[in-house]
């Protein structure tokens, strides 16, 4: 079963619960709003429209030429590791959301070891290449993420490096 197999079914667990944010929290709710990109202005909108605007942001600047060039003698933009620390903190608060809100379906598909592999795999690259902050896996005092507890757990089993 593919990764976006595995996702269609979470997008159809959370499709059918009562217009759910995309929210993560540890003692209290983080609900991440999204950024029209256009307007600069943050909304509140549902998981499924937060994961979709946020794969659909990701795909146009991968297929963007001008940001991922494919074609040799083409540069990256000056601001290429700013997009894309942008991009994997988006990415974490997806996975941040889908362990505190949909966990239990991932038990429930069986699934959980993949989508963990999957996670530790993220935030080892993102930790290899300087993509993620700690600030962005533990979050704050005022404002903790959820998966900071998970990473931390990882790194005392040596699943992950500090």
């Amino acid at each position: 079963m593919s990764d976006n197999d595995r996702w269609s079914r979470v997008r159809v667990a959370l499709a059918s619960q009562p217009n759910p944010r995309i929210i993560a929290k540890i003692d209290f709710r983080v609900e991440y709003l999204w950024t029209d990109p256009h307007h600069r202005k943050q909304t509140s909108i549902p998981a499924t429209s937060y994961v979709d605007y946020v794969m659909t942001w990701v795909q146009n600047i991968i297929d963007d030429e001008s940001i991922f060039p494919t074609k040799a003698g083409n540069q990256f933009p000056t601001n290429f590791p700013t997009l894309s620390k942008q991009i994997y903190r988006e990415l974490l608060r997806v996975f941040a959301h889908i362990y505190y809100a949909h966990f239990t379906t991932i038990l429930h598909l069986r699934s959980e070891p993949h989508f963990n592999s999957l996670f530790a795999h993220f935030l080892d690259f993102g930790r290899e290449f300087g993509l993620l902050e700690f600030k962005d896996i533990k979050g704050t005092p005022a404002a903790p993420v959820c998966v900071g507890d998970l990473w931390e757990k990882w790194i005392e089993k040596g699943i992950l490096e500090r």
